[in-house]
């Protein structure tokens, strides 16, 4: 199986029980093309839109979260640093930390 296709089995898995109210995704976009990383994306937002669900997405893909997340937490060595509304995020980060991961971006995914 592609990763693409694994990661798609790993979410039907978790989101198989219904009573889920909150699923922890780490770095579900690690590793995927742009093209199964916004299929993952619309997957999620469409599951979330349908149960009401909470999700908690771990990641360094500030593109993909600030499209996907309502809000965008940066933690630096354990603690929350800033906080911003996802689509803003990118546009209205301050933090050092939260520039040091935008500057970090590569050229093609950067805003």
């Amino acid at each position: 199986m592609s990763g693409g296709q694994r990661r798609r089995v790993l979410l039907a898995r978790a989101l198989a029980v219904p009573e889920v109210q909150l699923l922890v995704l780490d770095e579900p976009l690690a590793g995927l093309d742009a093209g199964s990383a916004r299929e993952i994306v619309a997957l999620l937002v469409s599951l979330q839109q349908q149960r009401g669900s909470a999700m908690l997405l771990i990641s360094h893909d500030l593109t993909s979260l600030a499209s996907f997340a309502g809000r965008v937490q940066v933690m630096a060595h354990g603690r929350i640093v800033e906080e911003r509304e996802g689509p803003t995020f990118l546009e209205s980060a301050t933090h050092p930390e939260s520039l040091a991961l935008l500057a970090a971006m590569l050229p093609e995914a950067q805003p």
